[in-house]
Parts: C-alpha cells; sequence; structure tokens
C-alpha cells in the first residue's frame, strides 16, 4: 500500500521525511484507518506526489506491526505523563497506555519531526488513527 508524505508542514517547513526514511530516522508514520487496512505483513510504498504527474516511490519495505493510537488534550498535571505545548497540556496514549513525557519526544523524533512542538503543531487539534510500523520499534 502507498504511503504518501508531504515535502511541506503547513508553516511552510520543509518536512525532509524522504530523507529520514532513507536513513532509517523515521522508523513510523502515524495516519487514519478508519476502514481497519493497515496491519502486518502489508507492502509499504513510500512515495511523494501521489496521484499527480510528480509522483515518486522512494522507499519501499513491510508494515512490521500497527499499534492504536490516541492524541489529546489532558487533564492531568502530572508533568511525567504529558507534554505542554502552547500552554496546554497534551496526553498520547498508544495500546491503551499512557506515554511518559520522555516516550512523547522519542515518538515525536521517531515520526520524523524535528522537534516535539513541531509534532504537537501538527497534531495539536486531536488525532485517533494507527502507528505504523516498519522496523521493530515499539511503544
Amino acid at each position: 500500500m502507498i504511503l504518501g508524505y508531504k515535502k511541506q508542514f503547513p508553516w511552510g517547513k520543509p518536512t525532509d521525511f524522504k530523507r529520514k526514511i532513507l536513513v532509517e530516522v523515521k522508523r513510523h508514520t502515524i495516519r487514519e484507518d478508519i476502514h481497519e487496512r493497515w496491519r502486518a505483513g502489508l507492502k509499504i510504498q513510500h512515495a511523494h506526489g501521489v496521484r499527480t504527474k510528480q509522483y515518486e516511490q522512494f522507499s519501499e519495505n513491510e508494515c512490521t506491526r500497527t499499534q492504536r493510537i490516541y492524541i489529546g488534550k489532558t487533564s492531568t498535571k502530572n508533568e511525567d505523563l504529558c507534554y505542554n505545548y502552547n500552554g496546554i497540556n497534551y496526553g498520547i496514549i498508544v495500546d491503551k497506555k499512557r506515554l511518559t513525557n520522555y516516550q512523547i519526544g522519542y515518538l515525536a523524533f521517531y515520526d520524523g519531526f524535528d522537534s516535539t512542538d513541531d509534532f504537537f503543531h501538527w497534531f495539536c487539534k486531536g488525532f485517533k488513527g494507527k502507528l505504523i510500523h516498519w522496523t521493530n520499534l515499539r511503544y
């Protein structure tokens, strides 16, 4: 299945996802999966310009596992279990397990973001979906 990546974030900064995938810094991606299509064993074609004349597949590998992920505002005041972005506390739950602040930073890095702030700039409206892995990394 094809995973398409943007070359730029909506705020204009380059994503650099292609290079990060090729040098194995980006080890997973976060996507909606309302039809439950993603599962271990599926081939992944990483690409730019999906459904355009500029289509470029730049890598191929296999989905090793998926994990359910929820990103949203949290009422917890425990700084070890949330990340504060723009004065609002956010939490992340992966497979029913709340991530620590340290794990949140780790997840943002391995999802290809240059900073945890960039990650929450992208996901600050909340998100429910899947982590799609192509390495042995797990949370």
